[in-house]
């Protein structure tokens, strides 16, 4: 479950730094998509992180049940 849930959170993370990539981008918003995105990128690099860390400890400690 909490591997699912760090997925669904960096899912959703992602796609919205994808949704401020395709705004059109000008000069009045320029500054304020740049910062979204720098923002939304070191979240998505801390979840991404998380998520690691969360399966390298479940190898670690035997946690995860391996079914076909």
């Amino acid at each position: 479950m909490i591997f699912e849930d760090n997925q669904k959170d960096l899912e959703s993370a992602t796609e919205t730094l994808s949704e401020y990539l395709e705004r059109d981008i000008t000069s009045e918003n320029l500054a304020d998509i740049k910062q979204k995105v720098q923002d939304k990128y070191r979240y998505c690099e801390k979840r991404c992180s998380v998520l690691l860390n969360h399966v390298h400890e479940g190898y670690e400690k035997d946690w995860w049940d391996y079914t076909e």
